[in-house]
């Protein structure tokens, strides 16, 4: 159960951080084109919203672009859907569960 909610994690916090960050910002859309991204392996696209000094941490690691990428590269998604998305937004951030 830990790797999905990690994979969550990354996958949002790669979509804000490539995200130009605007008043009204459409998070759902942007959560969900980006899966779509990993699911339809199109990685250009998905790397491009990275920022470029992105880094995830968790209990166990750190870890930079270069990992976090890799770690999607070998995820296998098929069809799904997001839903109940709370944000929070401070500046600039936005972190989406």
């Amino acid at each position: 159960m830990r790797k999905p909610i990690l994979y969550s994690t990354i996958l949002t916090v790669i979509l804000l951080g490539g995200a130009a960050l605007a008043e009204e910002v459409d998070f759902a859309k942007l959560e969900t084109e980006g899966w779509n991204y990993a699911k339809d392996k199109k990685w250009d696209e998905l790397k491009a919203r990275f920022a470029p000094g992105y880094q995830y941490v968790d209990q166990h690691k750190a870890v930079g672009l270069k990992e976090a990428l890799e770690a999607l590269t070998k995820m296998n998604l098929s069809d799904f859907t997001l839903s109940d998305f709370k944000v929070t937004e401070s500046g600039s951030t936005a972190v989406i569960t």
